[in-house]
């Protein structure tokens, strides 16, 4: 048992203090005597988590050196994200709500900021330029309540073992769910962190996995656990046994991915989840979610939130993903640093992916997100196949590329709108076909699915018959597409403002779209008639606007320094706790 419990690093015995390495084997033999059960677990723990496929290389990758830093978060507040109780509704007879919308093809821009209160702005606001832009806004934010504590790679490990409750929050692609199965295998002794961690069984769980129809409760959330663990276990595992494991306090849960509930499931699923914490508080819990999807909905976590890639992690990627092209990873190097909006590009590992498959081949740093993606995606609908080792033979040609980017923007926009970031292959490919029959073209909804899986990797088949996006973000610029397509820009203000899932289609489209200038103008109507009059702060508009100021948006230097006051005045508003708080008391 010994060797079998220490298999996962190289010269274990040496690497690892005597003392811990003495201290591992004697908690693993109290903890399962006869073997049976830990050395199946840890061999399950190893096969499915122990690898990540990045885009565009060949074959999965083991997860053996962690590029994440965790910056922790010391006011709860600060960081989440006040949806508005009421979603706000577009009223045709609200002058600020139905600016501009009239008069689509032709505005005044200063006649409109007149309007909306805004033709005092200073020529000082004015002359404010997008090099200039992110230090004005985080000068504007100063007294945010923050930490500004960084912990970098081994040190991430740590902290969170050093925590009972945490909340990790990131971008998307950030690296939450590589951290979640890095530390999976830390606690399971497959790979060393080369620090000291406590002895805890890992349990590592998808929360999207769990369903529920109406109200759940802590045995239910159980259930689903205990399930979870024998799906990984390659040994029969004896539920009562785990289950005195977590009674005791001697597991650490990896919950991942609370923002990819939907609308439907959250409520019920975060409440059932709210009452297994509870019950077994001796445990310890580590959650993520996308930073602009948190809400007041876990109390009592501590919140970190992954950090960007600093020069050092983005060097290192790189030199990873292009190994002995020198000149080539030297190249974009060069680029890199005469590239400011690369830089502010290159935050995440996905970002980084992208930046490095779509310079591997046309040598060119996009502009902005859209673009990336845009580039990106282009990349793979001819390479990915290669990447795969599939034969290029079997690539369907029938259509164009513009015509499998059409369909798959109306798919994306239908699963999207209808909060179904999962569908069944057979709804997936009733999609497929409406939009065949309607473009009249010769292939069958199977050969196009077939396409966008095998041949180009958007598409993945995540279980039996049940597929997604590779990523949420993918699902985000399809559906930012569609709503481009059609014109239907305006709908997605509407949506923006009633919650954190569309904000990052707001922001793709505001990228993409050369009426920028019309768009903002309608989002700062709407956020003075619906926000700023009621006199009080909300933190999601306020980190909204941030967003839009710190994106590559296009702006007019007008329509931009009014975007600047607004933010300011929304900053100097009280913040509703504090003021019902006051009322309390």
């Amino acid at each position: 048992m010994d060797d079998v419990m220490l298999e996962g690093g190289k010269s274990t015995s040496k690497s690892i203090a005597s003392d811990v390495y003495i201290g591992v084997k004697s908690w693993y033999k109290k903890l399962d005597p006869t073997g049976d059960k830990l050395e199946g677990y840890r061999e399950g723990i190893n096969h499915a988590l122990n690898k990540v496929q990045i885009m565009g290389m060949d074959s999965h990758k083991q997860i053996s050196d962690i590029y994440i830093a965790l910056r922790v978060h010391s006011n709860m507040r600060k960081l989440s994200s006040d949806k508005p109780a009421d979603k706000y509704i577009y009223d045709k007879d609200n002058p600020e709500s139905s600016l501009l919308l009239d008069n689509e093809n032709a505005f005044d821009i200063d006649g409109s900021l007149r309007s909306l209160g805004y033709g005092h702005i200073p020529e000082s606001l004015k002359r404010l330029g997008k090099s200039s832009e992110a230090k004005s806004v985080e000068d504007l934010s100063i007294n945010d309540g923050l930490t500004n504590h960084v912990y970098h790679g081994k040190e991430a490990f740590s902290f969170v073992d050093g925590e009972e409750k945490v909340l990790v929050l990131g971008q998307p692609g950030c690296g939450k769910t590589t951290f979640l199965k890095s530390l999976a295998l830390a606690y399971s002794h497959v790979f060393k962190p080369d620090v000291e961690l406590g002895f805890l069984i890992p349990i590592f769980v998808r929360l999207r996995d769990f369903y529920i129809d109406g109200v759940g409760s802590s045995d239910l959330f159980l259930k689903f656990i205990l399930e979870a663990v024998s799906e990984l276990s390659s040994v029969s595992f004896i539920d009562n046994w785990m289950q005195q494991k977590i009674e005791k306090g001697q597991c650490v849960f990896l919950i991942d991915g609370v923002d990819e509930l939907s609308d439907e499931q959250s409520k019920n699923v975060l409440n059932c989840f709210r009452k297994f914490v509870n019950k077994y508080h001796k445990n310890k819990f580590v959650v993520t979610c996308r930073t602009s999807a948190y809400e007041h909905g876990l109390e009592g976590f501590k919140i970190c939130e992954v950090d960007d890639f600093n020069d050092k992690d983005l060097g290192a990627f790189i030199s990873q993903w292009f190994g002995d092209q020198v000149k080539t990873r030297k190249t974009l190097a060069n680029d890199l640093k005469t590239s400011l909006i690369a830089r502010d590009l290159c935050k995440t590992p996905l970002l980084a992916t992208m930046i490095c498959l779509m310079y591997q081949y046309n040598k060119r740093i996009p502009n902005n997100r859209f673009e990336l993606y845009e580039s990106c995606l282009d990349a793979l609908m001819y390479r990915w196949d290669s990447f795969r080792s599939i034969d290029r033979s079997r690539k369907i040609t029938s259509i164009s590329d513009n015509a499998k980017k059409a369909i798959l923007a109306k798919v994306a926009r239908t699963t999207f709108d209808d909060d179904k970031l999962y569908v069944r292959k057979n709804y997936l490919l009733s999609l497929l076909s409406k939009e065949i029959d309607r473009l009249s073209l010769k292939i069958s909804s199977s050969e196009l699915l077939y396409d966008y899986e095998s041949n180009m990797g958007i598409l993945v088949e995540t279980d039996v018959n049940l597929y997604t996006f590779s990523h949420l973000t993918f699902h985000e610029y399809f559906t930012a597409l569609h709503y481009l397509e059609l014109r239907n820009e305006n709908q997605i203000i509407d949506k923006a403002l009633g919650g954190h899932k569309y904000k990052e289609v707001l922001l793709l489209i505001m990228e993409k779209t050369l009426d920028a200038d019309r768009l903002g103008l309608i989002l700062i109507g709407r956020i003075k008639s619906e926000v700023i009059s009621t006199g009080l702060s909300n933190s999601y508009v306020e980190g909204l606007i941030q967003d839009v100021l710190r994106s590559s948006v296009l702006f007019d230097k007008r329509v931009r320094a009014a975007l600047h006051e607004v933010y300011s005045e929304l900053m100097s508003l009280p913040d509703p706790f504090d003021v019902y708080d006051d009322d309390f008391l």
